[in-house]
């Protein structure tokens, strides 16, 4: 009978999509990007548009998170999306996984991209020979206005969760970017302030722009109006590894280090 009952009941999903959907407070948009092979758009796990694929990426080939069904390979692809309208907060939170093969990816390529309504117009995720990532914004003219240059975050061979945090402080935005390993208890930040900026809403969010990233598998996409700590999520990127589900909690608020510090739990 219980065979019977349980016969076509919907599968819940990888762990970090029901850790992602468990409390979406502050979530705006979020493409999973567990698509299966052959599908021809990236769908959304909220109500707002799914991503458009330029390209050929290779759906559900990565297997290497355990918190997450298989995710694409983008293989020279860019997928690109529209965030839903939402209230400007003052505070955007970019989060991805991200993996890089060991023998890392192509130089100076940009791995994220969104651009909003404040005066920097479009933000940067680029990443560098020997594993470095990068932050760097641009106003409405293409003009660069900042840049954190190539930051030695070690992401080559590494299974990481990404976080680009922007938040208004008076006239100035202080901005954070931050990498988080499954099961680590601390990650990585570097962090600084934008002078005399505004961060505004975003608007177009865009993964690989211009297709120039071959074998770096990428996930989970989402766009918070919030700032919270990446640990909250630290259960559900491990894939629950050696916890019970009653020891499930949104954890400490991440501390901010200095450029290139540690931030713990």
């Amino acid at each position: 009978m219980i065979r019977r009952l349980s016969q076509g009941s919907s599968v819940l999903g990888s762990a970090l999509y029901r850790g992602r959907l468990f409390d979406t407070t502050g979530l705006v948009a979020y493409w999973p990007l567990e698509d299966a092979e052959g599908s021809t758009s990236m769908a959304p796990a909220l109500a707002h548009g799914p991503m458009t694929i330029i390209g050929a990426p290779r759906l559900a080939s990565f297997e290497g998170f355990a918190a997450s069904n298989p995710l694409p390979i983008l293989n020279g692809a860019e997928t690109r999306g529209s965030v839903p309208a939402y209230t400007d907060t003052g505070s955007t939170q970019v989060r991805f996984l991200m993996a890089a093969p060991a023998a890392g990816a192509e130089d100076g390529q940009v791995v994220a991209m969104f651009y909003t309504t404040g005066s920097v117009r479009r933000w940067e995720v680029h990443y560098g020979t020997g594993g470095t990532l990068g932050l760097r914004g641009f106003d409405s003219f293409n003009t660069q206005l900042f840049t954190s240059g190539g930051v030695a975050f070690a992401v080559n061979g590494e299974l990481l969760m990404v976080s680009v945090e922007l938040t208004q402080n008076g006239a100035n935005i202080d901005w954070n970017l931050l990498t988080l390993e499954p099961g680590a208890a601390s990650g990585l930040s570097f962090s600084g302030t934008l002078a005399a900026n505004t961060v505004g809403r975003a608007g177009t969010i865009a993964i690989s722009p211009g297709g120039g990233i071959t074998d770096v598998a990428i996930g989970h996409l989402s766009l918070q109006n919030t700032i919270t700590t990446l640990f909250e999520l630290g259960a559900q990127l491990e894939a629950w590894a050696g916890r019970r589900p009653a020891g499930a909690s949104n954890g400490s608020a991440g501390r901010k280090g200095s450029p290139s510090g540690h931030w713990a739990m």
